[in-house]
């Protein structure tokens, strides 16, 4: 079935390659309150009614309504009855969404493998994040200057993928003046795997931080401001020995050289 509906999206031109993620709503839970598809800084397509509508009715306000949903780097796609989210084959960066939302209760974002998300002031209460790849965009994933700060109450809860491609992976969560936090960020949810496919898990207990085989979350506050890091060490990755390098090198030389004859 999920083999069909990918065929079927290609078909369609919605998505680039068939590792792209499809959100299926219904499957998602995602049966009530509005979606909304951001797809730039300042652009908006919200889907009104999740129920019902079959296409997205643009330029609508984002609301701040409990159970909303925000769908960063996905294409909106009706078909047989179903709503769908779609990777976006488009790279997108999304920085200027100073206190776009103040998301609360029950809100949860979705960011596509090919959006970079880098925002400031979000969150009011307890919000879910969702991300196809964590490691796919590099940006800080939230940032607060001295004059807006970071206003959480409730757990930000993060779950999804993150997939490591070196032995060691490294990302800011957060940065800036926490100027009402009694939250905190939540990731012992995302599925993470090192370079060699191995499933980490998550610790918090001191004598497992940095060893391999986890992930982790270290929190700092230097001078006021607060930094939120997500780290996290998997197998080594094997580097080939010199010598078989050199015979690899000369095997495709002397493939190269065949094919000239």
């Amino acid at each position: 079935m999920k083999k069909t509906l990918i065929a079927a999206l290609l078909a369609l031109g919605f998505v680039a390659n068939a590792s792209a993620e499809t959100i299926n709503f219904t499957e998602a839970k995602i049966t009530s309150g509005w979606a909304y598809f951001i797809q730039s800084d300042n652009s908006f397509s919200a889907l009104m009614g999740t129920s019902t509508a079959t296409e997205l009715v643009p330029n609508q306000a984002v609301s701040t309504k409990v159970e909303n949903y925000y769908f960063f780097g996905y294409d909106y796609l009706y078909k047989d009855g179903v709503r769908y989210a779609v990777t976006s084959s488009t790279a997108t960066v999304y920085t200027g969404f100073s206190n776009w939302a103040q998301v609360n209760a029950t809100g949860h974002v979705f960011i596509g493998a090919n959006a970079t998300f880098n925002v400031s002031g979000i969150g009011n209460g307890g919000v879910s994040w969702t991300f196809e790849d964590l490691g796919a965009s590099t940006a800080t994933l939230f940032t607060a200057s001295l004059d807006v700060g970071f206003y959480f109450d409730g757990s930000m809860t993060m779950t999804g993928k993150l997939n490591m491609t070196g032995e060691t992976f490294s990302r800011t969560l957060y940065t800036g003046l926490v100027i009402r936090g009694s939250g905190s960020f939540n990731i012992s949810g995302l599925a993470v795997t090192d370079a060699l496919g191995n499933t980490l898990t998550y610790t918090d207990e001191a004598g497992k931080i940095g060893t391999t085989g986890y992930f982790w979350l270290d929190k700092s506050t230097d001078e006021g401001v607060t930094t939120y890091t997500l780290a996290a060490k998997g197998a080594a990755v094997p580097v080939p020995e010199p010598a078989t390098a050199t015979l690899a090198l000369l095997a495709l030389a002397g493939l190269a050289a065949r094919r000239r004859r």
